[in-house]
């Protein structure tokens, strides 16, 4: 059974009626009965009455091919690197850290902490008292020895294993010769002992001497490794002290560094700083400054700042509440 169908064509379209096909077994030719007198057309006739092939078809002309893109023309391996996008919450860091150093243009020492905040607060400045933060930070103020000899004279002081063995010799034979001629009764570390007591041997080469692995003393400052939150100091409004790092702090232009705030509430040289907690993502911090107002130089760059921030680490800002 046939249904309503047409003949492809803009003019020449052709509906049928519902029509049965009658077969003869004794052949192939087929009958078309219907109640009203409707012929069917073969289909070599019906293509005949298909416009020809040349003829403009109807409808929007296609789109002219475009020219490649400079991009497509790099190809992916030339394509510069996607820039970091803004997360969709606020961060801070989960601990402090405290870095010092001198400024490069007002020649001034200065102890300087970042420390968490909380979320809406921004990064902002505040200074506080001498003491505050100075003993999270040890200063090399340039009385070491080693800074003042030349790396041949560090070389001659090093001392190596034959130059241990050699003293464990000499001094063996001291000790055999007090036993003979002073009657000393003891052990040869308590021969040593009795040097060191009297200033006159080294305790460091006595312990190399025998053997002993050395125990340096703690170090002022203890790194922390830990990655706990820390507790966060909230913002005071009415601190006189308080300067946010935003456009209008920048009081004074025209110098070889970024300065905001005024007068002796300024902070100078605050640009790689902030730098760093902008590209690392941190949008909430107190910092802490101690000593003078400038930001210490560090290395001149962003990196002193950047690897500090990324070993305290980051965390989504918590909303004081």
């Amino acid at each position: 059974m046939l249904r309503q169908g047409c003949l492809q064509g803009p003019r020449h379209i052709r509906e049928f009626p519902i029509v049965r096909l009658r077969t003869h077994r004794s052949g192939t030719r087929r009958t078309a009965t219907s109640s009203r007198q409707h012929v069917v057309k073969p289909l070599a006739a019906a293509a005949a009455d298909a416009p020809p092939a040349d003829k403009k078809k109807r409808g929007r002309p296609p789109k002219a091919p475009q020219p490649p893109t400079p991009e497509e023309e790099k190809g992916e391996e030339d394509m510069p690197m996607e820039l970091p996008t803004p997360l969709d919450y606020q961060q801070t860091l989960i601990k402090s850290f405290t870095l010092g150093g001198i400024g490069l243009h007002s020649g001034e020492y200065a102890v300087v902490r970042v420390r968490p905040a909380f979320a809406g607060e921004g990064r902002y400045f505040v200074r506080v008292p001498d003491g505050t933060n100075s003993d999270r930070f040890l200063f090399d103020d340039g009385n070491n020895k080693k800074d003042q000899i030349t790396v041949e004279e560090a070389m001659e002081d090093e001392v190596t294993p034959d130059d241990v063995e050699d003293g464990r010799v000499e001094w063996y034979r001291r000790y055999l010769a007090a036993q003979e001629e002073d009657g000393f009764i003891g052990t040869f570390a308590e021969f040593l002992d009795s040097y060191v007591s009297a200033k006159q041997l080294d305790n460091v080469f006595r312990n190399q001497m025998l053997g002993i692995e050395q125990e340096y003393p703690e170090p002022d400052v203890q790194p922390d490794f830990s990655l706990e939150p820390e507790d966060i100091v909230p913002l005071d409004e009415s601190d006189p002290t308080l300067v946010r790092a935003n456009i209008e702090s920048v009081k004074e232009v025209g110098m070889p560094y970024t300065q905001l705030g005024e007068g002796d509430n300024r902070v100078m040289g605050v640009e790689l700083m902030l730098a760093a907690l902008e590209a690392c993502g941190v949008d909430n911090c107190r910092i802490e400054i101690e000593g003078g107002n400038e930001i210490p130089v560090l290395d001149n760059s962003a990196l002193g700042w950047s690897i500090d921030v990324q070993c305290a680490g980051l965390r989504p800002a918590p909303v004081q509440g």
